[in-house]
């Protein structure tokens, strides 16, 4: 299963830093700043750059279900099987990372903007 999860996401690396470039062609050092004003300006690059996105987004939901069928047939099961898997997985982490925060933020105390503000 390892095997076939590592090509799968090798390719969609390849996909998606193939569908990078013309981000970067487009948007240049904007790709990576708060304000795009050269984007917003001209609306061309703005639907082409959309469209790239909207194509990231479809490749990245094909390769998830990719996954999930690599999953189930790896482990013998369905691919709904394999994503209940993959989404209780999710929920353990979540649970999980909640749980740590609260305790980092029980045992570190109050931020100290709080402080200041209640003098």
């Amino acid at each position: 299963m390892r095997v076939v999860i590592g090509q799968i996401s090798g390719r969609a690396n390849l996909m998606i830093g193939a569908l990078l470039i013309p981000k970067l062609l487009i948007a240049c050092s904007e790709l990576f700043a708060s304000d795009t004003p050269n984007l917003d300006a001209n609306s061309l690059f703005s639907f082409v750059f959309s469209a790239i996105t909207v194509i990231e987004f479809a490749l990245g939901m094909w390769l998830f279900i990719v996954s999930l069928h690599a999953i189930g047939e790896a482990h013998g099961f369905s691919a709904w099987k394999s994503f209940a898997v993959e989404f209780i997985l999710g929920l353990i982490l979540f649970v999980v990372l909640i749980i740590v925060i609260a305790i980092v933020f029980s045992v570190s105390g109050p931020p100290l903007w709080w402080l200041y503000e209640n003098r």
